[in-house]
């Protein structure tokens, strides 16, 4: 016998589903849902619609688990196909792209790719997708040091989300949003009221990943006010994880290096260099003043 057909309206909701999840933020949900589709997808007659939303979507789901060498693939894939004439299918294709460039430190890109994005979903009538653009377009102003328009942005995703059922990640991440803002502008006590919500949340809902990006922000807080203690505490907890963040190591560095551990600080800045990741982000200078500071403690010169 041949392998069974999938219809279309079988694969379509599937594919319905797997967005909502990764909207949700639910990595498990999301995996799953993507094993499953990834063994219909084939089965179905060939509709240019169906396979651009399914690589849009591959290309959304990797970006969700930081994965960028499967993300720079599915990009690839979707530059092979026509520019979608479907009014979603084109929003979706901007607004992703947006989302990846600002993940990857395009922002000039991301900027331009927001813009026509804004443009299309004034014609979508679905709440849930104007609440995840404006979730992500705060971020977007929170990286380049726009931070009122990153508040102003982050409260109408919120006004969304909130008094619905299922996007508790959602407003968590919402929250860590404006922990950052809040940092940006020194208003460091709001800055930890909105990150210890947000991660009362992920605790709750037992979301390692966004828990460990929410520490880091805490210990970056901290490390602001010169609590190094209380950073490297936090600090140390975000980087538990085999993907570790070399910016949440440097700053473990730097605060060991504010308290004299100088051993420690050296210890913290070779493993950050041996990070993939060190050398991937725009703007971030792996060799700072501290850490010449400690070269020349170490070789008997007095710091600068």
């Amino acid at each position: 016998m041949g392998a069974a057909t999938v219809t279309l309206s079988e694969i379509t909701e599937l594919l319905s589903n797997w967005h909502d999840s990764i909207r949700e933020l639910d990595h498990e949900k999301s995996t799953n849902l993507f094993g499953e589709i990834k063994n219909k997808i084939d089965k179905i007659e060939e509709n240019q619609n169906v396979l651009l939303y399914y690589s849009l979507l591959e290309f959304r789901h990797n970006m969700l688990n930081k994965d960028y060498e499967g993300s720079k693939k599915s990009l690839e894939k979707i530059e092979d196909f026509n520019k979608p004439s479907e009014e979603l299918l084109n929003y979706y294709y901007n607004f992703f792209k947006a989302i990846h460039n600002t993940e990857i430190g395009e922002y000039k890109k991301a900027g331009e790719y927001f813009d026509k994005a804004k443009q299309l979903i004034a014609n979508i009538p679905a709440e849930i997708e104007k609440a995840e653009f404006y979730y992500k377009v705060a971020a977007f102003y929170y990286q380049v040091r726009q931070p009122l328009e990153a508040v102003k942005y982050a409260n109408r995703a919120l006004k969304f989300f909130e008094p619905e059922t299922g996007y508790e990640l959602n407003i968590a991440a919402c929250n860590n949003i404006l922990g950052l803002t809040c940092t940006s502008l020194k208003q460091y006590e709001y800055a930890e009221e909105y990150f210890i919500k947000a991660l009362d949340i992920v605790t709750k809902k037992h979301n390692t990943m966004l828990g460990l990006k929410i520490r880091h922000n805490l210990g970056f807080l901290y490390a602001e006010q010169d609590l190094s203690e209380a950073a490297i505490r936090n600090l140390t907890t975000a980087i538990d994880t085999p993907e570790k963040s070399y910016k949440a190591i440097f700053l473990i560095a730097r605060e060991n290096y504010k308290l004299g551990n100088t051993e420690e600080s050296l210890k913290f800045i070779i493993l950050a260099k041996k990070t993939p990741s060190s050398r991937s982000v725009k703007g971030y200078s792996p060799v700072s003043r501290w850490e010449m500071n400690w070269l020349r403690t170490r070789d008997g010169k007095k710091p600068s």
